[in-house]
C-alpha cells in the first residue's frame, strides 16, 4: 500500500462525514437556486419580521456587524494571521494558509455565482449602500466560510489549553458567521433566500477546508519529518 493511501486510512470516517455534509449543503444551495423565483412570499414575510425590529440602536449594531463581514476586515484578519504565523508561530502556518484559501476561494466563487444568476437586489430602500447582484449574499457566504473556519480553528486550539478565552473567541466567530447574514436582511440589501443560499454555499467551502485540515494534520502526525 502506498504511503499516501496509508496516511489517509484512519481519517476515512471524518472525511466521509465532511464530504456528506458538503454534498448536503450543495444540494440545499441548488434547491434554493432552482426555486428562488417561487420564494417571493417567504422572502417578504421573513424580511418583514426581521425589519420589524428596526430602531436606531439596533441599526447601529447591525451596521457594525455587517462591516465585520466586509472585504477590508476579513482580508485584514487573514493577512495578519498569515504574517504572524510566518514570523512567530510557523507551527500554525498551514492553518493560516487554509484560512486564507477559504476566504479567497469563497469570494471568487461568490463573484462567479452572482455573475451567473444576476438576481437584482430588493427594491425597497435600504439602510446602507450595496452594489452588484444579490444572489447569493456575498457577506453571508464569505462570512459563514471564513468565520466558521476561524471558529473551528480556535475551538480546536482552545481544547488543548486551559481556560475558556480561546473557546469564547470561537463562539464569537461562529456567532458572526450567522449574524452577518441576518444583518444583510435587516439592512434591506438582501432577500432571506440570498442569505440562506449564501450560508449553504459558504458551508461547502467551510467543510471542504476542514477536510483539507484533516488531511494536513493527519499527515503531520504520521510523517512529522516530511
Amino acid at each position: 500500500m502506498s504511503k499516501s493511501r496509508l496516511a489517509l486510512l484512519p481519517i476515512g470516517k471524518p472525511l466521509l462525514v465532511s464530504l456528506g455534509t458538503a454534498l448536503l449543503l450543495l444540494a440545499t444551495f441548488i434547491l434554493i437556486a432552482w426555486r428562488y423565483p417561487q420564494l417571493a412570499e417567504f422572502d417578504r414575510s421573513v424580511s418583514a419580521y426581521i425589519q420589524s425590529f428596526r430602531s436606531s440602536r439596533v441599526t447601529g449594531c447591525m451596521t457594525v456587524i455587517t462591516h465585520l463581514g466586509s472585504a477590508a476586515v476579513t482580508i485584514a484578519i487573514a493577512l495578519s494571521l498569515l504574517l504572524y504565523t510566518h514570523a512567530y508561530n510557523p507551527k500554525f502556518l498551514a492553518e493560516a494558509r487554509v484560512l486564507a484559501l477559504c476566504l479567497s476561494g469563497s469570494w471568487l466563487t461568490n463573484e462567479a455565482l452572482k455573475a451567473f444568476f444576476q438576481r437584482a437586489r430588493p427594491d425597497a430602500p435600504a439602510l446602507v449602500t450595496a452594489t452588484g447582484y444579490s444572489f447569493p449574499s456575498g457577506h453571508a457566504m464569505i462570512s459563514f466560510a471564513f468565520y466558521g473556519l476561524l471558529g473551528y480553528l480556535l475551538w480546536q486550539y482552545g481544547r488543548r489549553r486551559p481556560g475558556w478565552a480561546i473557546r469564547l473567541g470561537a463562539l464569537v466567530a461562529w456567532l458572526l458567521a450567522i449574524t452577518i447574514g441576518i444583518s444583510r436582511i435587516y439592512l434591506g440589501v438582501h432577500f432571506p433566500s440570498d442569505v440562506i443560499a449564501g450560508y449553504a454555499a459558504g458551508g461547502v467551502w467551510l467543510t471542504g477546508c476542514i477536510m483539507i485540515l484533516f488531511i494536513i494534520h493527519h499527515r503531520q502526525a504520521q510523517f512529522p519529518s516530511d
